[in-house]
């Protein structure tokens, strides 16, 4: 029985006898009882105080220096038991009883809580020296190991200097000593001891301490020994400087020197990137047989959707994802997820070199059962290709994994399929679950905004974007200052639209993406301005030809920078009207177009329309295409461009039922002209 029981089975026995064999005297009354009682309970507590020091004793012998009164009592009590009691008295007696039993129970609970409080804040302190011991004994271990590891490379112990490099803190507290034992061991030939020596751009602290004849000196040994991570990122610069050619040529000298998986995954990446098949084919059969252990075997069959093949590499190239698919891991989902692209037809460089099958399902479906993480990428392609019946079960089996890309994919499928079964409600639903630290606002706005699967609120749709943009959200004042430039449900006001965008660009936020986006937003109400005003070509463009000019020349331009160039020398009287003006700005808009800028992309396609003699069929073809790539983004104006292709059959069978599907669409989102049409 535990302490607690015991104490209060004996003070409850003893309140019971004493009360049950009480008779009704004059001398003594329920309220001198519930008195002597509440004695009796402090002198319980009295003794329950003393339970854990030295003194300790059973909780019956708590109160001890009471119990002879009480008997001495009790047994007067006894004597006058011919007594009756009265009704009002046995009342009193039952009520006494009751308040002495609680306050027993409430004190007891008290002074344990105290005690356990105790115990718990001692254990506590007891654990803190315990772990500040062991760290102490740690550090001192750790520097008699470290002692005797510095020892042993002084000896000359090759192992002892390398591992003594690799335990070195590299510029950290150890200083100057952590380097030079890195430079010890790379003297040596310890490859990553070369590396890290290479790398300085990556340790600051590092970096101050070596000096800049140490670290070219590095650089070159690294280079001269093919240490694969610093050709890598020797490479990377030139290819982001344009130079794929060049960024080759110094991975394949890399990798004659030292064969490495990543280098032979960005040979391979870098050939796809100049449409050289025959070359990514031989390093994607090099990276499979370096990936013996299969743990980037995804990775590189991921390779597989940008490569171009030819008639000789594919054959060659299914062959291996076949015998891929068979496994049961990541690797065979993303060969089935490849297949099935390929039997679809959604490769464009497998074009003409295999047979389509049309069997892509099967593939999509097997890539879903294989592993969880791509049932969401299968049931995103299922949805492109009009499957929607196949893609709701695997929708709803991502919504049930539960990721926040998950969630948002799903969210997507139901406020945008064209079956007439979209849900709005359930894609804001899932929205919501992704929690507050994503920005789901300019989704749930878009969402009411035009209607997607719900009916269209657009008052609702701009509270949305003003949440966000109480919340610093760049999308949301990016798209708020859309509407107000369009005038959709709002008075069109671009000063107010400029402001938001301005505004977004000082945002605290690391979205520099973001802020950047902003910028070109700006730039293009700021050229729609002077078109709207027909003002010349001096007093609207040439205070922003010189900004996106600029913009083109940079390292990495902005796809929209070429667009708006191309469009500030092609409209109306701009680039002076030369035709070698408005042959420069159809080039930057074709460099635009590459890089799959909606707006570039419906100029072209217009531009085909407007073509006098009639283009030929493919050419038509090219301009349908084009305005359904953009239609993808939601592109307003790519939705008006698909209602006239299908109304007059431009590089499609003509359709009115489409046709007006597409013009209710680019209504929704603000592209009044098809309506008027």
């Amino acid at each position: 029985m535990s302490e607690i029981g015991a104490v209060n089975t004996f003070s409850s026995s003893l309140i019971s006898v004493l009360l049950a064999s009480a008779p009704v005297w004059a001398d003594y009354s329920a309220q001198q009882f519930l008195q002597d009682t509440r004695r009796y309970t402090q002198g319980v507590l009295d003794g329950a105080q003393s339970s854990s020091g030295p003194g300790y004793q059973s909780p019956y012998h708590f109160g001890t220096a009471l119990e002879p009164e009480f008997d001495q009592q009790r047994r007067a009590w006894q004597r006058a038991l011919n007594v009756p009691l009265g009704a009002e008295q046995q009342r009193r007696n039952r009520e006494a009883r009751a308040q002495a039993d609680l306050l027993l129970q409430v004190r007891l609970q008290q002074q344990l809580e105290q005690t356990r409080r105790a115990e718990t804040a001692r254990r506590g302190q007891l654990e803190f020296e315990r772990v500040l011991a062991e760290k102490e004994s740690s550090r001192r271990n750790e520097a008699v190991r470290s002692a005797e590891l510095e020892k042993r490379a002084q000896s000359g112990d090759y192992g002892a200097i390398v591992q003594s490099a690799e335990e070195s803190d590299f510029g950290g507290r150890q200083g100057r000593s952590g380097i030079d034992r890195v430079i010890r061991a790379a003297r040596l030939g310890d490859r990553h001891s070369i590396a890290r020596l290479a790398y300085t751009e990556g340790f600051p602290t590092a970096r101050n301490l070596m000096t800049q004849e140490e670290a070219r000196h590095w650089k070159q040994v690294a280079v001269q020994v093919g240490e694969p991570g610093l050709a890598r990122r020797t490479a990377l610069r030139e290819v982001e400087q344009g130079k794929i050619g060049a960024g080759i040529l110094i991975l394949e000298k890399a990798y004659r020197l030292t064969p490495d998986l990543n280098n032979a995954i960005s040979l391979l990446d870098y050939n796809s990137r100049l449409f050289r098949p025959e070359q990514a084919a031989v390093y994607l059969r090099e990276a499979v047989s370096l990936d013996v252990n299969r743990k980037q075997r995804s990775e590189i069959l991921a390779a597989l959707f940008r490569m171009p093949v030819s008639r000789n590499t594919a054959p060659a190239i299914l062959q291996l994802l076949q015998a891929e698919a068979k496994g049961s891991d990541d690797a065979a989902a993303a060969a089935h997820l490849c297949l099935g692209d390929i039997e679809a037809g959604q490769l464009p460089s497998w074009r003409g070199c295999v047979a389509l099958s049309l069997n892509y399902r099967a593939h999509y479906l097997a890539a879903a059962s294989r592993s969880g993480t791509w049932v969401r990428r299968a049931a995103e392609r299922l949805a492109a290709m009009g499957d929607l019946a196949q893609a709701e079960p695997l929708f709803a089996k991502a919504e049930q994994i539960g990721t926040a890309d998950d969630y948002w994919s799903a969210a997507r499928f139901w406020s945008s399929r064209s079956d007439g079964r979209a849900d709005g409600a359930r894609a804001c639903a899932l929205y919501e679950k992704m929690g507050p630290q994503y920005r789901t606002e300019v989704a749930q706005g878009d969402i009411w905004f035009y209607g997607e699967g719900v009916k269209a609120n657009r008052a609702q749709g701009i509270a949305w974007y003003e949440k966000g943009l109480a919340l610093q959200d760049i999308p949301s004042a990016r798209r708020l200052a859309q509407v107000y430039h369009d005038g959709v449900a709002v008075p069109r006001d671009d000063a107010k639209a400029l402001k938001l965008l301005d505004d977004a660009t000082r945002y605290n936020t690391t979205n520099w993406e973001g802020k950047n986006q902003a910028r070109f937003d700006s730039l293009q109400i700021r050229l729609d301005q002077g078109l709207r005003a027909g003002k010349s070509y001096r007093a609207t463009c040439e205070p922003l030809e010189a900004e996106l000019r600029r913009q083109c020349a940079l390292k990495e331009p902005d796809c929209r920078a070429f667009g708006l160039l191309g469009r500030a020398l092609i409209a109306g009287d701009m680039g002076n009207g030369t035709a070698a003006s408005r042959a420069e700005g159809w080039k930057w808009i074709d460099r635009a177009a590459l890089e799959h800028l909606p707006s570039a992309l419906n100029m072209l396609g217009f531009r085909q329309m407007a073509a006098r003699p009639r283009p030929l069929e493919r050419q038509r073809e090219i301009a349908f295409e084009r305005f359904f790539d953009a239609a993808r983004t939601g592109d307003a104006e790519a939705g008006h461009g698909l209602a006239v292709c299908y109304a007059s059959g431009f590089g499609v069978t003509p359709d009115l039922k489409s046709s007006r599907k597409w013009a209710s669409w680019a209504q929704a989102r603000g592209w009044r002209e098809t309506a008027q049409r």
